[in-house]
């Protein structure tokens, strides 16, 4: 591929951004459009022109991309579903027994009827983005019912909508709170904006690596020192660029939030600064590790512990956790098979991933515990040497992971060289 093609490719997905921009601020600003539209202290003159304004700007929205037009027009049809579902959700925290919503009762129904369910009955483009909210609004479902269950407390249904269809958060205990609005808005504004430019940082990463390939390849040759320089560079790349990527999301749906005068805690902390595995999961994506954390390891660890003591429970629950997360992504991606019309059975890809990031996870964590007997009792030198080489180490299995997790990610496929080594074990099985 040439450098003119990679820039034509560059140019041709700035479309996409703008609609995942339109895609994800659709339930804020229609939120937004209600609030206005209630608000008592607002001048009918006011609320024309605020009405007037959306329908322009959605108008030429729905004139500019077929996208934005297939978009608009299953809105609010998706919105009713999801409303609807919202409700049945506000209902069972209050008819299920708290063991049922804690064993898993509500996750179970959300993931069919806001995941499998459409998936399976509705077969159109649009469904892809149904998917991915409802994803998200099964793990909040999930929180809701869990949180109040246990507190005793009972919510009003809007505070319930407003937590599973608009607040992008997770958990129902960490949703954030109201900010001062004279502040918050114009911040959040600015929010938005500048998390869509960072969503372009993928597409700019892709750039960077195809202008890697084509610049070693033709000027430095293929040497084992060049390809694993270029190995390297280009796995940080697309995980920089995959940051890029959540965390511009991220930023636009917490702006949009500031804009209604809502604060949520963040959910990237600049994982790329991150020391090793487990500093790595308290800074990487923090709206699903905490939920991972808060309904999986921390009730295995306390059952573990509880009947066998010792150690053993954390590392248990460790992997647990990582399990749970990983059969939940596959479960979204079967539901895309699904939405495609392959009816076969799920594949436990991303599973194997979350699993493998697990391990490293419990390794890191063990080796790190030996690692600080010997730098105890180690000279001031040798002390820094070897934190120096725990972060080559940390650097190069960032690549390794990468290499193994971005295809999947990317194509629901381990790279040809491992999915020929998984065919084989399979044969052999």
């Amino acid at each position: 591929m040439t450098l003119g093609a990679l820039l034509s490719d560059l140019e041709g997905r700035l479309p996409t951004v703008a609609s995942i921009l339109l895609f994800r601020s659709l339930p804020f600003v229609a939120y937004l459009v209600c609030l206005v539209c209630a608000a008592r202290k607002l001048p009918w003159p006011r609320r024309l022109v605020l009405g007037l304004g959306a329908a322009i700007a959605i108008a030429i929205a729905f004139r500019a991309d077929p996208r934005t037009r297939t978009l608009l027009q299953w809105a609010p049809v998706v919105g009713a579903y999801f409303v609807l579902g919202g409700v049945l959700v506000h209902r069972l925290a209050v008819w299920l027994p708290a063991r049922a919503i804690k064993g898993g009762a509500v996750l179970a129904l959300c993931a069919a009827l806001f995941v499998v369910l459409p998936a399976a009955l509705v077969h159109h483009p649009f469904v892809v983005a149904w998917l991915i909210l409802g994803w998200e609004v099964m793990l909040s479902a999930h929180s809701y019912c869990v949180d109040v269950s246990s507190s005793g407390e009972r919510p009003s249904l809007a505070d319930c909508l407003f937590f599973l269809l608009i607040n992008p958060t997770f958990i129902y205990a960490e949703r954030g709170a109201p900010l001062p609005r004279e502040s918050a808005a114009p911040v959040g504004a600015l929010r938005v904006v500048l998390g869509a430019i960072a969503m372009l940082g993928r597409d700019a990463a892709l750039f960077v690596v195809g202008a890697l390939a084509f610049l070693t390849t033709s000027h430095l040759g293929d040497s084992g020192a060049v390809s694993y320089a270029r190995f390297v560079c280009t796995q940080l790349v697309l995980v920089l660029g995959l940051y890029c990527a959540h965390a511009g999301l991220a930023s636009i749906q917490i702006g949009w939030m500031r804009v209604l005068g809502h604060g949520v805690p963040e959910r990237y902390r600049y994982p790329l600064f991150a020391s090793g595995p487990q500093d790595f999961w308290l800074r990487w994506n923090v709206w699903v590790s905490r939920w991972a954390q808060r309904y999986i390891y921390v009730p295995v660890a306390h059952a573990i512990v509880r009947r066998r003591g010792g150690r053993v429970g954390p590392i248990i629950a460790v992997m647990a956790a990582f399990l749970g997360v990983g059969l939940l992504h596959d479960l979204g991606v079967y539901a895309f098979r699904l939405h495609d019309g392959d009816r076969g059975n799920p594949s436990l890809r991303l599973t194997l991933v979350f699993l493998l990031l697990g391990l490293v996870v419990v390794t890191w964590s063990e080796v790190a515990r030996i690692a600080a007997r010997l730098v105890r009792d180690a000279t001031p030198r040798a002390a820094s040497a070897l934190g120096v080489v725990s972060r080559l180490v940390w650097i190069n299995a960032v690549c390794a992971l990468a290499a193994l997790a971005l295809p999947v990610l990317r194509s629901g496929m381990f790279a040809p060289a491992i999915e020929a080594v998984l065919r084989r074990l399979a044969h052999l099985g």
